[in-house]
């Protein structure tokens, strides 16, 4: 616990010194950060790139991960949520938060911080993450880390949903696993990008689902909108596909969990990415990215 007190301490620190400007209006960005590093600058080419938008308005409040690029816009990730559900509703990053906050970090390093409160009914909910551009063996690759803390009372999980949109978004998505791992992979048969998960010795998602979006079978209304996390359980899809996978919390008060994102142009080059960089760790990937 002192080692995730002392990371929340620093994430503070560093809001403070990278304050952002207001809000821009009824659903406009109260902050937003990107990151861009040419290719020659890392290790591999082509680069990876990010945005950490903050927002405050009426129809969006709180912070995610936005336009998610490899090598060029025709592999994006339109977005990445994170929704908690306490047992009785469900609360988006995005839209639900009483407060947020993001930045960039200084050095040479692609990362971002975003902190989010979220009301949930039986107090706060208090998310903390880092993001950060993998520049190891296992790029290219997009580590995220996430520390949670939570009301005692709940009975929590935690959904993870993202926004692939690769090509002309006709994409197909599945279920793999590899070393113990669930990995959804999606491709529009150029490109492969893969998500996975790790809580400490937990490597499989507790539910995953396929969904298409704007559709019955979207895993948005699922994961948020039936307010209940309960996803709509299969192993693959096509079409404009959206994805969720679920980690269950319990009663727990505190939670840390590592979300890894790899890219590649074939399926094991992703898949590989996401996992080397979960089974090496985000704070050793993270130190040998710096140098």
């Amino acid at each position: 616990m002192e080692g995730n007190q002392s990371r929340r301490t620093v994430l503070k620190g560093i809001g403070g010194a990278l304050a952002s400007a207001a809000a821009l209006g009824a659903a406009g960005t109260a902050a937003a950060k990107e990151t861009t590093k040419a290719g020659s600058d890392l290790y591999y080419d082509p680069a990876v790139e990010f945005t950490a938008a903050s927002y405050d308005g009426a129809d969006r409040k709180g912070a995610l991960l936005e336009a998610i690029k490899y090598d060029t816009a025709s592999c994006l990730i339109g977005d990445v949520h994170y929704i908690v559900d306490d047992g009785d509703d469900t609360y988006d990053v995005r839209d639900d938060a009483a407060d947020s906050d993001v930045g960039v970090t200084v050095g040479g390093l692609d990362e971002a911080y975003l902190s989010t409160q979220i009301p949930v009914a039986n107090g706060e909910a208090d998310l903390y993450q880092q993001a950060f551009v993998n520049e190891t063996d296992n790029a290219p690759s997009l580590l995220i880390e996430n520390d949670l803390e939570l009301p005692a009372g709940g009975d929590y999980t935690v959904a993870t949903l993202a926004n692939p949109e690769l090509g002309d978004e006709d994409n197909d998505a599945h279920l793999v696993s590899e070393g113990y791992y669930d990995v959804l992979v999606v491709t529009d048969g150029t490109d492969y990008v893969a998500f996975a998960q790790r809580e400490t010795w937990r490597k499989a998602f507790d539910d995953q689902q396929v969904g298409i979006e704007a559709t019955s079978e979207s895993a948005w209304e699922n994961a948020y909108v039936d307010g209940d996390a309960a996803l709509d359980t299969n192993t693959s899809n096509s079409g404009d596909v959206d994805l969720a996978f679920t980690l269950a919390v319990g009663d727990r008060e505190q939670i840390t969990w590592t979300t890894a994102i790899g890219f590649g142009t074939t399926e094991a080059d992703a898949v590989d990415r996401a996992v080397g960089a979960l089974e090496a760790g985000f704070d050793s990937e993270r130190q040998d990215s710096l140098f």
